[in-house]
């Protein structure tokens, strides 16, 4: 076992061309109070697609030596490089990552442990996508003929009101509801709520619709055991052939 020094402090930034992300450690005890080694959550994942042609960098401060575990994880939390896996000393270190030319487009992940006594004490994980992404006039023309927007809020509003997942309980009408700004919406929804689904917003709204799907599935056209009650909340877990075939188009 490695005699593991204090990480203490940390400031972790994820740079991905013109894209930059800070993260810090707001534990005061130097403990890791969750680590998350099952990396993928659904409100981790931007819809933004990346080249995986470009070399991705992850930078980092640590105030004592210590020893840094780096990897690069896939969508099933397999891990496909070790990017850095020894002592590092104190100070910035930046440390870079060309994915290999042989790697399929879709989602992986940075994840980061700084250690501290043999354990784990800092963890962080950022998610990036790998790959080119266009959205077609055929997806577009599908999504509109088959996907339901006017259902969704529905759904989106009534999940806010008598979901028992939620942190809040909302009590507003539904005008009052469309009218607040996402982030204030996001208390009251389950936490499969993820991300805003805005049809103002062609790329996203389009990519949310494939991508974070347990949101927005029920309101495809043909999906099963799907209802928007007056009275009660219930989570969709049905089934959507449009949905799927919706999802094929982004792979052509």
């Amino acid at each position: 076992m490695r005699p593991f020094r204090t990480a203490g402090f940390i400031c972790l930034v994820l740079v991905i061309g013109f894209l930059c992300f800070a993260c810090d450690d707001d534990s005061d005890s130097g403990t890791n109070p969750e680590l998350r080694d099952s990396v993928f959550t659904s409100e981790m994942v931007d819809s933004t697609y990346y080249s995986n042609n470009a070399p991705f960098s992850i930078a980092f401060d640590i105030v004592t030596s210590t020893y840094v575990f780096l990897s690069i994880q896939n969508c099933y939390n397999d891990t496909v490089m070790i990017v850095h896996d020894d002592d590092l000393p104190a100070g910035y270190h930046n440390v870079e990552w060309s994915p290999d030319a042989s790697m399929l487009d879709g989602i992986y992940a940075y994840v980061i442990h700084i250690y501290e006594n043999g354990q784990s004490a800092y963890s962080d994980t950022m998610v990036i996508r790998l790959g080119t992404r266009t959205i077609t006039s055929e997806i577009q023309a599908f999504a509109d003929q088959h996907f339901n927007y006017d259902l969704y809020c529905q759904y989106e509003y009534n999940a806010a009101v008598y979901s028992d997942e939620a942190c809040e309980v909302f009590t507003g009408s539904p005008d009052e509801w469309y009218l607040i700004t996402w982030e204030d919406k996001k208390p009251y929804l389950p936490p499969f709520f993820t991300h805003e689904i805005d049809p103002d917003d062609t790329f996203r709204y389009y990519s949310c619709l494939e991508t974070y799907f347990q949101q927005s599935g029920g309101a495809w056209d043909d999906a099963t055991d799907f209802e928007v009650s007056p009275d009660h909340f219930t989570a969709w877990e049905g089934e959507s052939d449009h949905l799927e075939e919706y999802k094929l188009l982004f792979t052509d």
